[in-house]
């Protein structure tokens, strides 16, 4: 397999991107911070035990929403690692499945996603160079895309008779502005009448993220990064598997946080 960004990709992408593509601003800082982030990526893709010609070719993608669904497979896995947890790489089969089966701290299956930012607001920044900010929309994106596009994929850890979880990645317009989305995000999924009780029973927790990329280098907010329980799931998870990691929030109960000492920089922390 050819290596990946390697100098004939680079010639294309210079040659080819757009200013919508995540690459125009990497290609503008070549040498210097773009390098290292194209660096970055090709280590965490050199080490990853799954490596695919799918993975490669979404890395390497211009679109920025197929590049960070790469991006973030590779990113969670490398979290996983940071904080001890056993993991392997799930591979592709004729149904749909989880990203990752987990065995240590506990045993269970992980989806990874993406929320990208709406047609809406870009067409709102085409035209009109701003968005209004609004939850509620974004909210609705984050639950039917775990009701409706993941379903099968929550759905295997049931079949298998085991705990799933999905983990979100936020990058919607508003993301990394402290915003305060994640406690929005956590009253909505706990309505009575909203939330966990219209997503399937085989979501054990939703973990969001909240992640951004300072000088190069991939930061994730501990502060508002957050791991939401399911209250009706059929295979509960122990608040003990996140307890390095970050905020945990459960129905009735009052947040847990996370006890961590990896060093972080402003609330954040990076890989």
């Amino acid at each position: 397999m050819n290596e990946l960004y390697n100098s004939s990709w680079l010639t294309t992408a210079r040659e080819t991107v757009t200013s919508d593509s995540w690459a125009y601003d990497v290609m503008e800082f070549i040498p210097g911070s773009g390098e290292v982030y194209l660096k970055t990526i090709q280590t965490w893709y050199e080490e990853y035990p799954n490596i695919s010609e799918h993975l490669k070719n979404q890395l390497e993608n211009l679109d920025t929403a197929s590049h960070l669904g790469g991006v973030n497979e590779l990113f969670w896995w490398e979290l996983m690692k940071k904080f001890g947890w056993k993991a392997q790489p799930i591979k592709v089969g004729s149904e749909r499945r989880p990203d990752f089966h987990i065995t240590g701290p506990s045993e269970f299956f992980c989806e990874v996603t993406t929320l990208n930012i709406s047609k809406s607001d870009r067409t709102a920044l085409e035209c009109e160079n701003s968005v209004e900010l609004d939850h509620e929309a974004t909210i609705y994106r984050a639950l039917r895309k775990i009701a409706e596009d993941k379903k099968e994929q929550i759905d295997y850890g049931l079949k298998k008779g085991g705990a799933s979880i999905l983990v979100l990645f936020d990058y919607t317009t508003w993301s990394g502005l402290a915003t305060n989305f994640s406690q929005i995000f956590q009253q909505k999924l706990f309505e009575a009448d909203n939330g966990f009780s219209k997503l399937p029973e085989s979501l054990s927790a939703i973990v969001y993220i909240e992640k951004k990329i300072i000088c190069a280098r991939f930061r994730v907010s501990i502060e508002r990064s957050a791991v939401f329980h399911n209250p009706y799931a059929e295979y509960p998870l122990s608040e003990t598997v996140f307890f390095t990691m970050f905020c945990q929030h459960e129905k009735g109960r009052e947040k847990v946080l996370p006890s961590t000492s990896i060093k972080l920089w402003e609330g954040w922390f990076c890989l």
